[in-house]
């Protein structure tokens, strides 16, 4: 018999509502759903990488397969029971902009989760990884080991910063592609936030720039 040919994985999958912002937006859940972003893997296989027990991982695994964040990528028999391989639904999650929107109270509290999950674990995984020895916050960028986190201001006009974004867009398309090939076991794993909008601050008021 043929072995059936793997599911599909997306290269964007959107989020259209409110429930499921939450659910992928969770600190926890969203550690969840990057460990299994790179292959195919067991629960078993994630609770022992991120120090939990698969009783209690397969609660959080259940959520993120019935709102279609993970999918299931091979079943395996071992010692005869059915083990499940899961796999992320896409490469890449994109929020709906009417989840983002104001003008609504859903819009609003979804810009909240957004921005709250996205910018507070960016800063608890740098003081995690600082504390932890993945970054050296002494050696300067490129470094593979160093921190480069920087803020500036600058005029720009509206061409230029289209360009600017397309630029961004594919640089960031390249990190996930990079990201969703096989790798060995001791391969470091990098995190990538970016930011980079229209803003009402005064060139004046400019943050210097950190570049460790």
């Amino acid at each position: 018999m043929a072995k059936p040919a793997p599911p599909q994985i997306l290269d964007e999958l959107r989020i259209e509502d409110l429930d499921t912002l939450k659910l992928i937006f969770d600190p926890h859940r969203m550690r969840v759903l990057e460990s299994f972003a790179a292959e195919p893997r067991s629960v078993k296989q994630v609770a022992e990488e991120l120090a939990s027990t698969p009783h209690r991982l397969y609660y959080h695994v259940n959520l993120l397969e019935e709102h279609g964040l993970l999918i299931v990528a091979e079943t395996h028999i071992v010692s005869g029971i059915v083990e499940k391989l899961y796999q992320v639904a896409a490469r890449q999650f994109i929020v709906a902009p009417a989840l983002i929107s104001f003008g609504s109270q859903t819009g609003e509290e979804g810009l909240n989760i957004l921005l709250s999950s996205i910018l507070d674990e960016t800063r608890r995984d740098i003081t995690r990884s600082a504390r932890g020895g993945e970054i050296d916050l002494v050696t300067k960028s490129p470094d593979p080991t160093s921190l480069l986190l920087r803020r500036g201001l600058a005029h720009i006009a509206p061409d230029r910063a289209h360009e600017f974004h397309q630029r961004l867009l594919t640089l960031l398309a390249d990190f996930v592609e990079e990201g969703s090939h096989p790798h060995a076991s001791d391969t470091p794993t990098y995190a990538l936030t970016l930011a980079f909008y229209p803003t009402s601050q005064p060139q004046d008021d400019q943050q210097p720039d950190t570049d460790n």
